[in-house]
């Protein structure tokens, strides 16, 4: 009974125009979002540019970490500069301060008390971190990515961003499939009839998620395939080392379990108001809580995994990305909910038929 019902919900999406506008918006989310990464070198300074430095500067932008001495080197100027407009001290006398700094390599943090201790300097930290990236060239560039990974694969690094853009995508786009799958059997009279037929609530609740998630599944496993081979086939180009199961690794532990979960929240938030007008504002508000940054003293407005997340961001430098600390956790949520909210509908659907 489950899959008649499950092959029905998929012929209606077929047939569904909203269907394939959301997967284009899906496919075009994923590559908009990825395809800087098949051309690490397509923004890299030329020999004859200036030095261009940055706080957030990306790697498909042509920035790369600023090496430490040069990042103190400038970081030593602009303090002399400092000492000499803003603390009047003379330019034997500020040459005198950075020489102490460097004989006896304070680290930033010592170096920043300093200064607020005896010139009433704050915000030295903010001047480490306009250096921390420069624009590099070719040649830097190069150099630079022959090193991250000589000990790692590209698709490595690869499949967290895929993973990351594709959860987005794959959300939205699971949201637009429960609703139409959905919005039907919820109109007055058709939510009615179907309560009134002796449709056990397990067989209508898993054939609405075989649908539903088996639709979108569907749809990213090709997806990822094709993304797989492109990415191989641009870091081969690039002599980087490769492994075909680093993207789906990543997919099916961090993006299949997000579309199990939002399925779930859609059909029980559905079926507890008798509408999915609700069902659509709530996954909005949590996938934008999902998305939210935090505000941290020392480095500004940044992303941290949020507790319960529905999807997991990697803002890191592309070359050093890594599983964030509680990204797992939140995938364990994830599954646990999922089953808690399918049991829950189930008792749902059946009270609704009994009453």
């Amino acid at each position: 009974m489950s899959w008649k019902l499950a092959r029905k919900d998929m012929d209606l999406l077929i047939r569904n125009p909203i269907t394939y506008l959301g997967i284009i918006l899906m496919i075009w989310i994923v590559f908009y979002t990825v395809s800087p990464f098949w051309n690490l070198y397509g923004n890299v300074r030329d020999e004859k540019s200036s030095v261009v430095y940055d706080s957030d500067g990306e790697i498909e932008d042509g920035y790369i970490p600023t090496p430490t001495e040069v990042v103190y080197q400038n970081v030593m100027q602009e303090l002399r500069e400092a000492l000499i407009s803003d603390c009047s001290l003379s330019e034997e006398a500020a040459d005198k301060e950075i020489k102490k700094i460097q004989e006896n390599e304070w680290s930033m943090d010592q170096i920043a008390q300093y200064f607020k201790d005896k010139y009433s300097l704050n915000g030295v930290k903010s001047i480490f971190v306009l250096y921390e990236h420069m624009w590099a060239t070719k040649g830097e560039m190069d150099e630079y990515l022959g090193n991250v990974f000589h000990d790692r694969t590209y698709t490595e690094s690869f499949a967290y961003k895929y993973s990351e853009y594709l959860g987005i995508g794959s959300i939205l786009f699971t949201v637009v499939i429960f609703a139409l799958i959905l919005a039907r059997d919820l109109k007055k009279d058709m939510y009615a009839l179907i309560h009134a037929k002796s449709l056990c609530g397990r067989n209508y609740i898993i054939g609405k998620m075989i649908a539903g998630v088996g639709f979108v599944y569907a749809v990213i496993i090709p997806l990822t395939f094709i993304i797989n081979m492109i990415a191989m086939r641009v870091g081969k180009s690039y002599g980087f080392r490769v492994d075909f199961w680093d993207i789906w690794k990543r997919v099916i532990i961090l993006d299949f379990p997000s579309i199990l979960l939002t399925g779930c929240l859609m059909m029980f938030i559905a079926l507890l108001f008798r509408s999915i007008m609700p069902a659509i504002p709530a996954l909005l508000l949590y996938f934008l809580y999902s998305n939210m940054g935090t505000y941290d003293s020392s480095s500004g407005y940044i992303y941290k995994v949020k507790p319960f997340a529905l999807f997991v961001r990697f803002p890191m430098l592309f070359s050093e990305l890594t599983m964030p600390r509680g990204a797992l956790w939140n995938v364990c949520f994830a599954c646990v909910l999922s089953a808690v909210l399918l049991a829950a509908s189930v008792v749902l659907w059946e009270r609704r038929r009994g009453g």
